[in-house]
This record gives C-alpha cells, sequence and structure tokens, in this order.
C-alpha cells in the first residue's frame, strides 16, 4: 500500500456536533479534502480542497461521486480507475467494499472494516496470482450469511475470472 485515504463524518450540522476524535484526526492530516463547502462544519477542514466545482458542472449525482472517487484514489496513490468500481457491504464481518478494475490491468480493493480510521487498499491480482483485467467494470458481492467476498472480471485473454476471499 504506497497511500491512505481517511474519510471523516462531520456529523449533521455544525462544528459544535463534530466529535474530538474527528478534530484530532482531521489536524494531524497533511492533505483535507471536503465534498463541499457548504456542509455546515466544513469550517473546521481548514486548507482543504473542495468538490463543488464537480457538483456544479456535473449532469448527473453519479458523475459527481464518480469524480470525486477518482481523485481520493489517486491522492491515495492507488492506480487510477479504468471504469466505475463495484461497491458491496459483507454484513458478516461488517465491511465495506470498492473494487475496480485499473488502468495497470489489476484489480484492486478499498476496504473500510469496522473500527478502523482509514481504508486497506489491495491489489486483488496480486494476492490471488490472478490474470490481468481487461479495464472493464467488475462485479462484487459477498455470499451470503459468509465474510467471504467475491469479485468477478473479464480477463484480457476473454475469459472470465473469479477472486474470492475472506
Amino acid at each position: 500500500m504506497t497511500g491512505r485515504v481517511t474519510v471523516i463524518g462531520l456529523g449533521p450540522a455544525g462544528p459544535s456536533l463534530v466529535t474530538a476524535g474527528a478534530l484530532a484526526t482531521i489536524e494531524r492530516l497533511p492533505h483535507r479534502f471536503l465534498r463541499t463547502a457548504r456542509h455546515p462544519a466544513a469550517d473546521v477542514v481548514p486548507g482543504a480542497t473542495t468538490f463543488d466545482a464537480v457538483y456544479e458542472r456535473a449532469e448527473r449525482i453519479e458523475d459527481v461521486y464518480d469524480e470525486i472517487v477518482a481523485h481520493l484514489v489517486a491522492a491515495a496513490g492507488a492506480p487510477p480507475a479504468a471504469a466505475d468500481p463495484a461497491c458491496w457491504f459483507t454484513p458478516a464481518s461488517g465491511t465495506k467494499h470498492v473494487a475496480y478494475a485499473g488502468l495497470d490491468g489489476h484489480v484492486h480493493d478499498l476496504a473500510w472494516v469496522p473500527g478502523a480510521a482509514a481504508p486497506t487498499w489491495t491489489d486483488l491480482t496480486l494476492a490471488a496470482l490472478a490474470p490481468p483485467a481487461h479495464g472493464d467494470r467488475v462485479a462484487g458481492f459477498a455470499e451470503a450469511g459468509s465474510a467471504t467476498s467475491r469479485v468477478v472480471f473479464r480477463g484480457t485473454d476473454g475469459h472470465l475470472h473469479e477472486i474470492r476471499w475472506g
């Protein structure tokens, strides 16, 4: 892992509702991003880059989040995405996942586990010794009642491949 993105919730209203833990984390981070400067507590994140311009120029909300994700992935040092990500939640472990095929031909997973301050970035292609991905959108899901996650993707060989973990 070459980088890390820490996501902090600012709460539902003004600065008085932001937790001491969130404020301490914001203080120690050298690079800060805000979804929007219009949030009532935005002032507690000095020097942050905002994505307000993305909201203003996008025609669809999906385009806004795609661009924000691409920017944050790049800021974390993870390879850029070649296609839209797959997102899912694994109830058995409480883990949120975002998986995507990168421009590097690898399948990547960003996982938020309960209690962790930042996601873990895993190059699934390297971890599973899988073949290169074509660059299309991957499909990801959790097995019912299990902590096992699966990603299915089309390889450069034209075949469908699956990576399982958990």
